[in-house]
């Protein structure tokens, strides 16, 4: 997983980032934000004030977060909302992983590529 704040960002007073956790580029996060342990924030998220964030969870990029967002999931939107939990994610997309693992890199950069329509 990704780790450390990526450049532009804003990061309002009063927020502790954890070590482990991921803020992409144009984020802003509003005062008394708490972010949980291994959090992933991507790019050009708004996260109000005093929103907690449980540890692990996904904010997907461009989310409008004006509530708090539980542990372990895979939230996102405008406004921000759970879409499933990470267990849900891993169980639902198992057999691409599986696949995937044993593939050499070039063919696993094609299997991803194709996947997620970016070919």
């Amino acid at each position: 997983a990704k780790q450390g704040v990526e450049q532009p960002c804003y990061i309002s007073e009063g927020v502790i980032v954890p070590e482990d956790a991921y803020i992409g580029a144009f984020a802003y996060i509003g005062k008394n934000v708490q972010i949980g342990k291994g959090v992933q924030i991507y790019p050009h998220t708004y996260i109000g004030d005093n929103v907690k964030i449980g540890d692990n969870s996904v904010i997907g990029a461009c989310s409008l977060v004006n509530r708090d967002i539980p542990a372990n999931v895979i939230a996102a939107g405008n406004p921000c909302k759970v879409i499933c939990t990470l267990d849900e994610y891993r169980e639902k997309h198992k057999e691409d992983f599986l696949y995937m693992v044993s593939l050499p890199y070039e063919e696993k950069k094609k299997f991803l590529m194709q996947l997620y329509n970016l070919v």
